[in-house]
C-alpha cells in the first residue's frame, strides 16, 4: 500500500508543470546536505537549472545556473569561513564578463574579463586592496601589461 501511495504521490508531482523545486542528491554522513539539484518539472521531463553545493558545516560552497547541462548566468564561489572566493557569469558554459576573485579574507585578489571564455580586456591584480598590477588581453593573447 505504501508504494502504491508513493507512485501515485510521485506521479502527481512529476505531472506538474513549470514548477521547480530543489533535490538533495548527495549528503554528508551527519545528514547534511551536500549537494542540492534545483529542477524544473515540465510535464514528463527535468531539467535541472540551478546547483548548489554545500561544505560539511553547511555553509555554501557553490551555487550558480545550469542551462542544457551547461554553467550558465551567474557563479558564486565561497571559501569555507563563508566569504566569497570568486563570482562571474556564464553563458554555454563558457566564462563571460567580469569575474572577481577574493582572497580569504575578503580582500579583492583580481578582476578578469572573459568574453566567450577567453581573456578579452583588462585583468587587475590586487595586493593589500591596492592595485599591484594590470594585463590586457585580445581574444586571449596579452598584448600589454602594467606593474605598479
Amino acid at each position: 500500500m505504501k508504494n502504491i501511495l508513493f507512485i501515485i504521490l510521485l506521479s502527481i508531482l512529476l505531472s506538474c508543470t513549470n514548477q521547480s523545486k530543489e533535490v538533495v542528491t548527495a549528503k554528508y554522513s551527519n545528514g547534511k546536505p551536500a549537494i542540492v539539484s534545483v529542477v524544473k518539472m515540465n510535464g514528463d521531463t527535468t531539467d535541472t537549472i540551478k546547483h548548489i553545493e554545500y561544505y560539511p558545516n553547511g555553509k555554501k560552497k557553490t551555487e550558480g545556473g545550469i542551462k542544457n547541462n551547461l554553467r550558465d548566468n551567474k557563479w558564486t564561489f565561497w571559501y569555507e569561513n563563508g566569504n566569497i572566493w570568486s563570482e562571474g557569469n556564464f553563458v554555454n558554459g563558457k566564462s563571460e564578463g567580469v569575474f572577481n576573485i577574493y582572497n580569504e579574507d575578503g580582500s579583492k585578489y583580481m578582476q578578469s574579463n572573459y568574453k566567450d571564455g577567453i581573456p578579452d580586456g583588462c585583468w587587475t591584480f590586487y595586493l593589500n586592496n591596492k592595485k599591484k598590477k594590470e594585463a590586457f588581453f585580445d581574444k586571449g593573447k596579452k598584448i600589454k601589461e602594467i606593474n605598479y
